[in-house]
Parts: structure tokens; C-alpha cells; sequence
């Protein structure tokens, strides 16, 4: 059994944003008790930030409570981009087994270290990694579970909204100031992602023939800016400009797939290209042999793309046995990119109405593609938590 409830208040007052969290989200549970409590509040809380996780962790009993600081607050149907928030999304999850954990890197003898990440002993259905830029590699971290434990899924993202030495990361009713907090679910339960890059493919895909580093040299037998430049003049005008200030290039990750769909590829951004060799720097080491495409972000692109990819993962009909979602997009996303406030959210609940929804904006997000986890930007990544039968 599960049952999820969430929350969220703009109250600036911290004991009052706490009180009407806790009403609302255990409310929703139906007099089941809670197990699992995730908690985002916006950077704009100040020094309230200590007085909150103080409140929290004294109402939710010490149960398992992870959370941090973030630019936009994600609660029920809202983005909460400016002024104080407080979201709490609570869980009961019969069956299964929370651990939680804060890791950081130390200065060993033989160099820098990472300790307090759990020793995995048993089957565990996900992670989720919350994690201060400034302090913790998360990259490294999620390379690392790629290797040892392939078939685990991770999800969460770095905070964002505040500078280096400002980011507050919360476990139970502790506040830590550098490395990350999480927790990993194992048991009867069952989390699948939904992770949406927010791009269009143009041109067609091409193997990598030659590369260095994250530097691509021939596409295909062919230098890429030229490859480029034929993709481009057969767009349209307004495409062309588009793709001006918005290129990226998407990464096929199952070689397998002989037709890749949007949700096949990595996407990581064009850096620069060389005008006398034709080469294309991007944001990703590749190898020779590698499949890419080209890629254009822009509003209608992710918008377009959050919604197909609920509908292809839905089926196009309603899912009763999705309990609830952790959301964590992109601070690059919102009514910034979009027009109109509260955008992931709202695709997100009208696929699925009055699903218990929070989460934070990230200044990267974490989420599996293909299988293999990734620090993503520009992207939402969705934690949906089934009905286990």
C-alpha cells in the first residue's frame, strides 16, 4: 500500500508555513502514517531555513526527512518561483525500507574521498541524491552507481538559488552546508522515471568517425560544421534562428535502437565550432562510433516533448496505480522559458489530476536515460511512485 500527500505555503512566517505543510500533506494520507518526508524550501526563507527543519523534524516524529534550499519551490500544481515557499511531500510505503544517508568528500592520505554514501547489501529500488554544487561531485558519484550497480536508478538534483557556502541541505532535523543528502528505497516498492530533455531533432543521425575528447572531428567521414550547415539550410527561417541560439546535440545511448526516438538520446550542449578544421566542440566526451543527432531546444520543443513522453509512458489513458511524483526541472525551465508560471507541474498533473506532486528548480538534474544515470540541464525529471501489486 501506498499513499503519498503534498503540500506547499508561501507563508514567510516559518511556524505558520510549517503548521499548514503538515496539515495539508498528512491530511492527504487517510490516517495512514507516514514513513518518508521530502522538504524544499525556497533560498528566500533566509534565516528562517534553521527554525523550519527545527519545526519539521519535530512534527514528523524524526522520521526519514531529507530536503534543501532551492530557487523555486515545486508543491500541488505550483512553481513558486519568487518569494518564500515551504513544499513537504510525505509518504506511506508499506513494505519498504528507507535509508537514509549524507555523504561528502574528505581529504584523505591518498587524496580526496567519499565517505557516508551506504554500503549496498540488498536489492534497492532507487536513490535519490540531493547535492550542493559547490562541494560534491555528483557527476562522479553517479558514474560510480553506473559501474557498481547498474540497474539502480537515480533521481533528485543539485540546489540551487544561493552562492557557495549558502546552500543548506537537510537530513532529519539536521542543516549541512556542503556535500549532499539522500535516501535509497529497497522493498515493495516501485519508482519509474520519466525523464524529458526538451528538444526536436533536425538533420539525420550521424556515427562519430573521429573525435577527441568532447571534440567532434568528422560525422559521418564528414567535418560536423559542415554536416551543420546542410541541416540548417534546409530549415526554415525561423527555425534557423532557433537552432542559432539553442543548438545542442543529443547522444543515442542504446546503440541497439536502429530508428532513436527523443527519449534515446543524452542531450549536451554545442560549445563552439572551429571554422577552419570544421570541428564541434560539445558537453560530452565522445567516442568514435557513437550515433548523434543534432538538436534544437526552445519552449515549444520542451513543451511539446514533457507532453508526448506522459502520454507514450501513460499510454494515453489514466493511471491509477501512480500514487504520487517527485519533480525536479530544470531553473533554466519555468515562466522564464515558457511565458506562464507553474508549466512542468501542470503538464504533469493534467496527464495525471490531483497526483501529490513537489519537488524543486535544480541547477542540474539527476535522472536516468537509457538505463544509465546522468546529470542532466534543462531538463525535467520525474520520480513517479506505482502501486505495487
Amino acid at each position: 500500500m501506498i499513499k503519498i500527500g503534498s503540500a506547499i505555503s508561501t507563508s514567510d512566517d516559518p511556524a505558520r508555513a510549517v503548521d499548514e505543510v503538515i496539515a495539508q500533506s498528512l491530511g492527504e494520507l487517510d490516517g495512514f502514517e507516514a514513513g518518508l518526508a521530502f522538504a524544499f524550501i525556497s533560498a528566500d526563507h533566509g534565516d528562517g531555513v534553521d527554525e523550519i527543519v527545527k519545526r519539521l523534524a519535530a512534527r514528523l516524529d524524526n522520521m526519514p526527512l531529507v530536503g534543501c534550499t532551492t530557487q523555486t519551490t515545486i508543491g500541488k500544481g505550483s512553481e513558486v518561483e519568487q518569494g518564500p515557499a515551504l513544499a513537504l511531500w510525505v509518504a506511506h510505503l508499506s513494505g519498504a525500507t528507507v535509508t537514509p544517508f549524507s555523504a561528502a568528500i574528505e581529504q584523505t592520505a591518498d587524496g580526496a574521498a567519499l565517505v557516508g554514501f551506504p554500503i549496498i547489501e540488498e536489492p534497492v529500488q532507487a536513490a535519490f541524491l540531493l547535492a550542493d554544487p559547490y562541494t560534491f561531485p555528483t557527476q562522479v558519484l553517479l558514474q560510480t552507481l553506473n559501474e557498481d550497480y547498474p540497474q539502480l536508478p537515480v533521481f533528485g538534483g543539485q540546489a540551487s538559488g544561493a552562492g557557495a557556502g549558502q546552500v543548506a541541505l537537510v537530513l532529519q532535523d539536521r542543516i549541512l552546508r556542503e556535500g549532499a543528502v539522500g535516501i535509497l528505497l529497497s522493498g515493495n516498492v516501485e519508482v519509474t522515471p520519466l525523464v524529458s530533455q526538451g528538444c526536436r531533432p533536425i538533420g539525420e543521425p550521424y556515427v562519430v568517425t573521429s573525435a577527441k575528447g568532447n571534440v567532434i572531428q568528422q560525422l559521418g567521414g564528414k567535418p560536423p560544421l559542415g554536416r551543420l550547415r546542410d541541416i540548417m539550410s534546409k530549415l526554415s527561417q525561423s527555425e534557423r534562428a532557433q537552432a542559432a541560439h539553442n543548438l545542442h546535440i543529443g547522444v543515442v545511448i542504446d546503440e541497439r535502437k536502429a530508428d532513436p526516438e527523443p527519449g534515446d538520446f543524452l542531450i549536451r550542449p554545442v560549445l563552439q565550432a572551429d571554422p577552419e578544421t570544421g570541428a564541434v566542440s560539445v558537453g560530452e566526451v565522445l567516442n568514435v562510433g557513437q550515433t548523434v543527432q543534432f538538436q534544437v531546444r526552445d519552449a515549444e520543443a520542451a513543451d511539446a516533448d514533457l507532453k508526448n513522453m506522459l502520454k507514450t509512458h501513460l499510454g494515453g489513458a489514466p493511471a491509477p496505480d501512480v500514487t504520487g511524483a517527485l519533480l525536479f526541472t530544470c531553473n533554466g525551465r519555468g515562466s522564464g522559458l515558457f511565458g506562464v508560471p507553474d508549466h512542468d507541474v501542470s503538464v504533469l498533473r493534467d496527464a495525471i489530476p490531483d497526483l501529490p506532486v513537489a519537488g524543486m528548480f535544480c541547477g542540474g538534474e539527476i535522472g536516468p536515460i537509457g538505463g544509465v544515470n546522468f546529470l542532466h540541464g534543462f531538463t525535467a525529471s520525474i520520480a513517479l511512485f506505482r502501486e505495487t501489486h
